[in-house]
């Protein structure tokens, strides 16, 4: 332990803190009390209320924002860098858990942010810039705070004339200062800014002009160590780094302590509409004695949907429903997905590492309705195995001859001992332990992204987990309707099976381009089921109005065009005449077609998508 004791002071806005700092200093969280700043204060000074709230017991007083850092780091040459997430990870590379306060004042009595060139910001030095307010400021706002400035300091007069003619300028109010030194400066901050409150009327201020107040003491900042610096004050900039994210990631834990069945499902915001029905129907058919701790893997679903989906668990003590944003794990992970395919794709990929403290978890796509109590499948017994999962139905007639291209696909580029175990990733109970027992998740992702997959993400699962997969009646992920050719080319077995399923689906999957919210009428077994619980969902009228759109011909995805005749029209040609005359020019499996693949996507300077792939 340091025999300095060292007072970090930081904004948090209500948020936690990360815990970089090490047992060096104190952390002090010396937020203002509401009753003493009103909401308008809370606004204009944000930062500075907690700075002069400081109580200056510590032999060195620091102040820090909530995202933004000093860093040591000599590799790092630019004076304010940006950074995505603050995690254990950018802490070492930025030498945040390393950075000592003790050992930085040793070199100086005032640290304060490097500053940044002026020209970054199309002015020529620091007045041209403030100059330059009236865009989104008030210019006459900074010479009040300038007179107040000089009026009350006129010592300062002169550095502060020679900081604004120069070109380089501190953006935010961050420093380390000795106590004596940092009494001086928050006495200046806050006898000037006392001077703005009486002289300015900010109570009709912009969120733009809230910013000022902040912007103003960046200035006095740079003024006060300029001038220390000339009264013998040993003063040294150190960069700063910002991130977008401090968040800390805690780590998920089974949402009930008893009976919890753990279900995982992933979505965009695009889809949360159709996972409300989803949602519905498992909580209609979930039972009393079970709870139900249902998470949802997504990177960008708005706040006002989550909201609506949390409110279909209102009233259900034994439902929970929470959402993992996974797009920090996701950053530096580099998939080989082309345009059509989004990385949402492989956040199932992720659930072993996410899903840390559960031993299973029962993954389901969102285009599902559920029309059984799902804790009857997450109690199967899976000892022994790494997934329980149905056969995918149209797979199956694939490899059974009616794509013959998919069973030498399997065999030679997947390396599948027996294709006929090939299962469908839709409806999956995960042996999280045994998922662990295998593979690093470094090892998933280097299996993820070592080629590129027909079914991405359903492809991996099966490499993933060959020999240890125990098949599903296909009632728990039967599909709708999809088509007598497929039909016919089932193994008799699954035929069978499928026939009894349809009757009495336990899972209804909504695979394929029929929706039941786009094709009203395409199959009973979508349509009735999905609309009922549809009509309960608090997103329904919004459900009800895409599909109106897509009827219409108006809607095409998520997105509102005039283009209903002419792409019809386009289709008709493709679909009708294009596609089945290339196809029988150039069959699958064929070095003519992989020739024609190749040309084709060449010429339009495309990647070549991964159905098209048959090695």
């Amino acid at each position: 332990m340091s025999e300095n004791k060292v007072v970090i002071a930081g904004i948090d806005e209500g948020k936690d803190f990360y815990q970089v700092q090490n047992n060096e200093f104190v952390y002090e969280n010396a937020k203002k009390d509401k009753t003493v700043y009103q909401v308008l204060k809370e606004d204009l000074y944000r930062e500075i209320g907690t700075q002069l709230a400081i109580k200056p017991d510590g032999d060195y007083i620091g102040m820090m924002q909530y995202r933004r850092f000093f860093t040591q780091q000599a590799e790092y040459d630019k004076p304010y860098i940006g950074e995505t997430y603050l995690n254990d990870k950018t802490a070492r590379k930025y030498g945040l858990n390393t950075f000592s306060i003790s050992d930085v004042m040793k070199s100086a009595q005032i640290i304060y942010p490097e500053m940044v060139v002026t020209r970054a910001y199309d002015a020529r030095n620091v007045r041209e810039y403030f100059a330059k307010f009236d865009k989104k400021h008030d210019a006459e706002h900074f010479v009040v705070f300038e007179n107040a400035l000089k009026e009350k300091y006129p010592e300062y007069s002169s550095e502060f004339e020679s900081y604004m003619k120069s070109g380089k300028m501190v953006l935010c109010n961050m420093f380390l200062m000795k106590r004596e030194l940092f009494v001086t400066y928050n006495k200046m901050v806050e006898s000037v800014l006392a001077v703005l409150d009486e002289k300015l009327d900010m109570r009709y201020a912009s969120y733009e002009q809230t910013k000022e107040y902040s912007m103003f003491t960046a200035v006095m900042l740079a003024t006060f160590c300029r001038y220390q610096e000339k009264q013998g004050v040993t003063v040294r900039e150190l960069p700063v780094v910002e991130f977008e994210d401090v968040t800390v990631k805690t780590e998920l834990k089974p949402a009930f302590e008893h009976n919890n069945v753990a279900m995982v499902l992933a979505s965009s915001d695009f889809y949360t509409i159709y996972l409300s029905a989803m949602l519905e129907s498992i909580v209609e058919n979930a039972s009393d004695e079970n709870n139900y701790d249902i998470n949802v893997l997504e990177s960008g679903i708005r706040p006002d949907n989550k909201e609506a989906l949390k409110l279909i668990a209102e009233g259900h003590e034994n439902v929970s429903i929470r959402f993992y944003n996974v797009k920090e794990k996701m950053a530096n992970i580099h998939l080989k997905a082309t345009g059509h395919i989004s990385v949402e794709t492989y956040y199932r990929l992720l659930i072993p590492e996410i899903f840390i403290n559960y031993d299973k978890v029962l993954f389901l796509d969102s285009d599902m309705t559920v029309h059984a109590d799902v804790a009857e499948l997450f109690h199967m017994d899976v000892t022994g195995y790494m997934v329980a999962a149905a056969h995918d139905q149209c797979c199956a007639a694939f490899l059974n001859g009616s794509d013959k291209s998919f069973a030498k696909y399997c065999r030679e580029s997947l390396k599948l001992k027996n294709v006929h175990d090939y299962f469908q990733a839709g409806v999956m109970l995960l042996n999280l332990t045994r998922f662990r027992e295998k593979y690093t998740q470094k090892e998933i992702f280097e299996i993820a992204t070592k080629r590129q997959y027909r079914y991405v993400d359903q492809d991996i699962m099966n490499v993933l987990c060959q020999g240890e997969v125990k098949h599903l009646d296909l009632e728990w992920d039967c599909f709708p309707d999809f088509g007598p050719y497929e039909y016919e080319f089932m193994p008799y077995y699954l035929q069978k099976q499928y026939a009894v399923a349809r009757k009495n689906p336990k899972i209804c999957h909504h695979t394929g381009p029929n929706k039941p919210w786009s094709e009203l009428f395409a199959d009973t077994m979508q349509t009735e089921h999905f609309w009922r619980r549809a009509r309960k969902s608090p997103l329904y009228e919004q459900i009800l109005f895409r599909t109106m759109m897509t009827a219409s011909g108006a809607f095409w995805s998520g997105e509102i065009v005039g283009k209903k005749k002419s792409t019809k029209i386009k289709n008709k040609i493709k679909y009708g005449f294009i596609v089945p005359a290339a196809n029988g020019m150039f069959p699958r499996g064929t070095k003519r077609r992989k020739s024609a693949i190749k040309f084709y996507y060449g010429i339009r300077r495309k990647e070549i998508p991964t159905w098209e792939l048959d090695d």
